[in-house]
């Protein structure tokens, strides 16, 4: 059973509905890379990162995130990780915030040993999975573009960072963003169908469990194939939609 330590500390949420929302600042404070920037009792919170001007914010209601809101920054760029639909839509009317894209925020509850179940491949495919060497790198950054390469350079160099191997060859990768998300999953084209996917994500979801991490990640609304395979492992939907929002001065 996932705990949250520290936003139920700060807040006094004992809500699971809500806790499940605030599952990406849980497991950013709990890493010690964000600090509390303000919180509103049985409501929310708001953090920031320590190494970025990024901001992680999740409310129960409106109010709440706009009261929240209004400790953001007014003078200086920054990146915005905001739940709700209605706080994102006053975010980017009242706040001159912008971003389109919307995510699912998805958690994993299950056990380590429920999910080492999926650990395995289909009959007859076998797949390695450790941390990729230097000279897979390049095949990284060829077949992932949603980050700057030298934010991808330093998820790569994490330990938690994962690679598939079959016959020595490179077959597909996982990792951790920055503030903690699952993400990064790609498995090249001609080794796909081949359960791989399910085998290093689930992978990286018992490393996690085994450190003591909240597994969790934001998954693009619009991403029926990653959205597939949260249903398949058995992760629990939180209740709000997030969107990654920039406000540029």
């Amino acid at each position: 059973m996932t705990d949250y330590t520290n936003v139920k500390k700060i807040t006094g949420i004992t809500d699971k509905s809500i806790l499940l929302d605030l599952a990406d600042i849980e497991e950013a404070l709990r890493l010690g890379i964000a600090s509390v920037e303000c919180t509103i009792p049985e409501k929310g919170v708001l953090a920031r990162m320590k190494s970025d001007i990024v901001f992680l914010l999740s409310a129960a209601d409106l109010e709440s995130s706009i009261l929240l809101m209004d400790k953001l920054p007014k003078d200086e760029p920054y990146v915005l990780c905001i739940h709700g639909t209605e706080a994102i839509g006053y975010a980017k009317e009242k706040c001159g915030l912008t971003g389109n894209t919307l995510y699912f925020q998805y958690v994993y509850e299950g056990s380590a040993e429920e999910i080492s179940k999926h650990m395995v491949c289909l009959e007859g495919c076998d797949l390695e999975v450790r941390h990729p060497g230097e000279e897979s790198f390049a095949q990284v950054v060829q077949n992932y573009d949603l980050i700057p390469e030298d934010d991808l350079r330093k998820d790569f160099e994490d330990p938690s960072f994962l690679g598939g191997f079959t016959e020595g060859e490179f077959a597909c990768f996982i990792g951790l963003h920055r503030e903690g998300a699952m993400g990064l999953l790609r498995v090249f084209p001609q080794f796909r169908r081949r359960g791989y996917a399910e085998k290093i994500y689930s992978t990286l979801i018992y490393n996690q469990l085994k450190r003591g991490a909240i597994p969790y990640c934001h998954v693009d609304v619009t991403n029926d194939a990653s959205i597939h395979i949260q249903n398949k492992l058995g992760f629990t939907k939180a209740q709000k939609t997030v969107a990654w929002l920039s406000h540029d001065i």
